[in-house]
């Protein structure tokens, strides 16, 4: 079985960091485009390394009812079987992508002539990317004028559809339902909807 890398939430800014150093030296990027709800900690802190505004999005995928159901038995199965549950998921999305669709109520962003970089925690079949990619395009943004970056990449098929990544392979994030950090970061993803609202894109 491959080993899933840690992230906590203390190596998270040092992280975001370094992607963002990835980024800046290839994009003049002017937005980040974030998706909740995983991306919102680690986006902040890439939006403040590079004072950037951000705009959420939300994208719904089939499986995450199902995945809120199980959410508390997941936290409370042994490090092992979360461990093969997660690669058993991954090899599910290893050569097919899964329809995505925008949430109900998404509103419109005038995006027209910005650069955009759109921010994940994970790519792994690319599918919520492109989803994202073809929104902010709708929205007015130049296909040349648009970048995807991840903390990491679990597929080929979603190493196609990003530009910028730091890892390759699985990760444990604070927000995943076997992470013992959850309650910390679920207090934390609370706390900084105000700096959300407060960066904002809004013209």
């Amino acid at each position: 079985m491959n080993t899933i890398r840690d992230v906590t939430l203390d190596v998270l800014p040092e992280l975001m960091a370094g992607l963002h150093a990835q980024v800046v030296r290839d994009f003049p990027a002017e937005v980040v485009v974030y998706l909740e709800e995983g991306a919102r900690v680690p986006a902040l802190h890439l939006a403040r390394c590079g004072e950037w505004p951000v705009l959420p999005l939300r994208i719904q995928r089939p499986d995450s009812r199902w995945k809120r159901l199980a959410r508390p038995i997941l936290g409370r199965l042994p490090a092992a079987a979360t461990a093969w549950l997660r690669q058993r998921e991954a090899n599910k999305k290893f050569h097919r992508r899964a329809p995505r669709v925008l949430a109900t109520g998404t509103p419109r962003a005038d995006l027209a002539g910005r650069r955009v970089l759109i921010f994940d925690d994970a790519a792994d079949s690319g599918s919520s990317l492109l989803m994202a990619r073809a929104w902010v395009e709708e929205c007015g943004a130049r296909r040349e004028d648009v970048r995807t970056a991840v903390i990491t990449v679990t597929t080929p098929l979603g190493r196609e559809v990003v530009d910028f990544t730091l890892f390759e392979g699985l990760c444990r994030f604070p927000w995943s339902a076997d992470s013992a950090e959850e309650r910390a970061h679920a207090a934390l993803h609370r706390a900084l909807l105000a700096e959300v609202e407060a960066r904002r894109w809004s013209r």
